[in-house]
């Protein structure tokens, strides 16, 4: 997936604005923000992506992190403080096992032996 959200909190509600998603994607998106209100959408009429933006007020902020982190693409949280902006990367990334030099067909090998 090629899309990626940036969020913010606003009167007690987090907005999360996805950008690029392309037609095939829809779906994935209206599944995974069922229960929020979408507020804005968007149309890059040269790519054929579209823009969106959702609303949704969560109870703590904890709730609000363990649905961020389960977001299947790039998101960031974007936090004013003291009148400067903050950017928080909110998706965790994957990794790979590695061997000693990198690779990983080292590491399958040091698993089997």
């Amino acid at each position: 997936m090629k899309m990626y959200g940036c969020a913010w909190k606003e009167d007690g509600e987090y907005s999360v604005q996805v950008s690029e998603v392309k037609h095939g994607e829809k779906t994935t998106l209206t599944k995974l923000f069922k229960d929020w209100r979408q507020t804005a959408t968007g149309w890059n009429f040269k790519s054929g992506e579209q823009l969106f933006i959702f609303r949704k007020q969560f109870n703590t902020e904890k709730e609000w992190l363990v649905w961020a982190k389960a977001v299947p693409f790039k998101l960031e949280e974007v936090k004013y403080r003291a009148g400067k902006e903050k950017r928080i990367q909110l998706t965790c990334k994957t990794r790979k096992k590695r061997g000693q030099n990198g690779t990983k067909k080292e590491a399958t090998r040091r698993k089997t032996s």
